[in-house]
C-alpha cells in the first residue's frame, strides 16, 4: 500500500486508522527499546545493588542489632517477593505456608494479585471486585474488544482484498487482540473457585489455633 491508498483509506475511515497504525509502530519501537537496552537486565542490577548493600549492612560492627534486624527483615522480605510475586509483608508469610501445605507453585497466587490482601494473620479475598472485574471483562471488554477487531479486518480488507483476510485476522489477534486480552482478562471462576477454597482452609485453621 502506497501513501496515496493509506491517506484515502484515512479520509475514508478516519480516526481507528490512525490508532492502529499508531499502535503497530509503538509494539515495534517498544520491542526495539527491549532488544538493544535490556531494561530486565537494569532493573534486575538495581535489585541486586540494594540487596548486596543489605547484607553488607549484616556484617558491619558498628550498626546496633536492631538496625541489622531491619536489614535482615528487608532481605526476608525480598525474598519472599521474589518467591511468591507479592510485595506486602502482611501476606507473603501466609501464601508461603499455603503453598507449602498444598504443594502449590510458588507464584500460584500471582493472577489474583490484585484481590488478595493480609489482616491479622488471614488472607482476605476481594470477592466482590473479583466478581465485579470478572463481570466487566465478560460483557464489555470481550464483546468490545471482538467488535473492534471485526471492525479493523473490515477496514484491512478493503485495502488488501478478501482473499487475504485469514493473514488480516492472524496479524490483528496476535499483534494487540490476544495480547489485551491477556493483560486485561481475570482469572476465570473455576480456578478462582479453587483457590478460595485453599485460602478458606487455611484461615479456618487458623481460627483453630
Amino acid at each position: 500500500m502506497d501513501a496515496k491508498d493509506f491517506i484515502e483509506l484515512v479520509i475514508k475511515h478516519g480516526w481507528p486508522v490512525v490508532i492502529a497504525l499508531a499502535a503497530y509502530r509503538i509494539v515495534n519501537l517498544v520491542f526495539d527499546w527491549i532488544s538493544q537496552v535490556e531494561p530486565m537486565g537494569m532493573l534486575k542490577g538495581l535489585f541486586n545493588r540494594r540487596r548486596q548493600h543489605l547484607e553488607k549492612m549484616l556484617s558491619l560492627p558498628y550498626l546496633s542489632r536492631k538496625t541489622r534486624n531491619l536489614a535482615r527483615a528487608e532481605l526476608n522480605q525480598m525474598a519472599r517477593k521474589k518467591l511468591t510475586g507479592f510485595s506486602d509483608p502482611r501476606i507473603q508469610e501466609q501464601l508461603t505456608e499455603i503453598c507449602s501445605r498444598f504443594s502449590l507453585p510458588p507464584r500460584y497466587f500471582t493472577r489474583w494479585r490484585a484481590y488478595l490482601s493480609g489482616k491479622d494473620g488471614r488472607v482476605e479475598f476481594a470477592r466482590r471486585r473479583y466478581r465485579f472485574a470478572w463481570g466487566f471483562f465478560k460483557f464489555v471488554n470481550l464483546p468490545a474488544s471482538s467488535a473492534y477487531l471485526l471492525f479493523m479486518c473490515y477496514l484491512f480488507v478493503q485495502v488488501f482484498g478478501l482473499d487475504k483476510i485469514l493473514v488480516i485476522l492472524v496479524v490483528n489477534m496476535s499483534v494487540w487482540y490476544l495480547p489485551w486480552l491477556f493483560l486485561t482478562s481475570p482469572m476465570a471462576p473455576p480456578p478462582t473457585g479453587e483457590m478460595e477454597a485453599y485460602i478458606d482452609s487455611f484461615n479456618a485453621s487458623r481460627e483453630g489455633e
